[in-house]
């Protein structure tokens, strides 16, 4: 299944584009979504982007893990980054980089996010 999604800013001349594959982990059959963000997309943005294309309600703690870097909201008891001004610029490092998104620590729905994708766009 495959769904693409734009987050919208005045300009978007000479932006990056990440297509990201989305995939549940553990879950057969598999269960996935394709999206595109730009890369000025905070991580708080994104987490809002997956619970939209995952059909999650937004009802759990989530967490994301980049790097051997836990980002979400603020737990420094926990070690856990504030995701609100980290850009997705500022965490991927390539094509093929691939990290992590948990939603729920009661059920654990563990997400697999892998860049396929960096385009430049012209507007």
């Amino acid at each position: 299944m495959s769904k693409q999604l734009w987050l919208s800013k005045k300009s978007a001349s000479n932006q990056t584009v990440y297509q990201l594959k989305i995939t549940l982990k553990n879950i057969r059959p598999p269960i996935w979504r394709r999206i595109q963000v730009l890369s000025s997309t905070t991580l708080e943005q994104l987490h809002l982007i997956v619970q939209e294309v995952m059909g999650w309600d937004n009802y759990h703690m989530h967490q994301f893990s980049i790097a051997g870097i836990d980002y979400g909201q603020t737990q420094r008891e926990f070690n856990v980054r504030s995701e609100k001004t980290v850009k997705l610029s500022q965490v991927v490092k390539s094509e093929k980089f691939k990290f992590s998104y948990t939603y729920d620590f009661g059920d654990s729905w563990e997400h697999e996010i892998l860049v396929e994708k960096r385009t430049t766009i012209n507007s």
